[in-house]
């Protein structure tokens, strides 16, 4: 269409040189096709360049979402052998988890079961044991043995060399201790145990005794260091055949060698174990 309109427009053109030549001659025709041709091809290959550039630009730009997607490809990979390990892990800490509280509840049943059997134990020798007791208690109860004991505490300032009293009593099963006295009198024949806890001044020597009538059955001597800072207390006792009628008593000191307080206790005491 352009050449067209170049050639019409050389036809119609009013000629203003000199009448021999023609305005539009062949010549200025091919130069000015020449030009429009350059500029053309100018055209064509900048356009090529800027698809050229574009097409690179983009093939970039595909190259990096390549890239990319080839990143998250290999992160997701790594992910997913993560949670594969985390799986395999997580599977077997369930695995050590159910054997320890397996372990650990096995070993508590057991425990409850021997602590179940020792309370059996425990309970029926408990049973038995009472059981005895009041099978002893009902045979002396049907016996004709007398019951007889007694416990006694704290010696009285009129005590003598000849036997110390008693003025609190504990018990006195038979009523056969006196308090005013501090004797023990034997209801029966019998074989008795007797004890007796006296307790002793520092710095002082005693000599004690325990005597059925005017039998020793036990006799000592008590020494106390001379740098004891405080009164020392001693123990004896015996176990005797004592006819019926017969006296016990415990003796050997002066009630002013005899150590008293809240916490020291001096005491006598006696039980009959069979009668005879």
């Amino acid at each position: 269409m352009i050449i067209l309109g170049l050639l019409l427009f050389c036809i119609t053109k009013p000629v203003f040189s000199a009448p021999m030549e023609p305005v539009c001659s062949k010549f200025a025709y091919e130069e000015q096709l020449l030009e429009k041709m350059v500029r053309m091809e100018f055209f064509v290959e900048n356009m090529q360049k800027d698809m050229l550039s574009s097409v690179t630009d983009n093939m970039a730009t595909m190259k990096g979402i390549t890239d990319r997607q080839t990143d998250i490809s290999n992160n997701l990979t790594g992910f997913s052998e993560m949670l594969e390990d985390f799986e395999k892990q997580f599977e077997e800490f369930q695995a050590n988890v159910s054997d320890t509280v397996k372990r650990n509840i096995k070993g508590i049943t057991k425990e409850i079961e021997d602590f179940g059997k020792k309370f059996e134990d425990f309970k029926t020798s408990i049973t038995e044991t009472m059981e005895q007791k009041v099978k002893t208690m009902e045979e002396m109860k049907n016996s004709k043995i007398p019951l007889v004991a007694f416990n006694v505490y704290g010696a009285m300032d009129h005590s003598g060399g000849s036997n110390m009293i008693f003025k609190n009593i504990r018990l006195n099963e038979g009523e056969a201790y006196s308090k005013d006295t501090g004797v023990f009198t034997a209801p029966v024949d019998g074989l008795y145990q007797f004890n007796a806890h006296i307790c002793i001044k520092k710095q002082v020597d005693v000599d004690y005794h325990l005597k059925v009538d005017d039998t020793w059955i036990v006799k000592g001597e008590y020494r106390i260091p001379a740098d004891s800072g405080d009164g020392k207390c001693t123990s004896f006792g015996a176990v005797a055949s004592v006819r019926k009628g017969e006296t016990v008593r415990v003796g050997g000191m002066s009630f002013d060698k005899v150590f008293i307080n809240s916490d020291d206790w001096n005491s006598f005491s006696g039980v009959l174990i069979l009668a005879i």
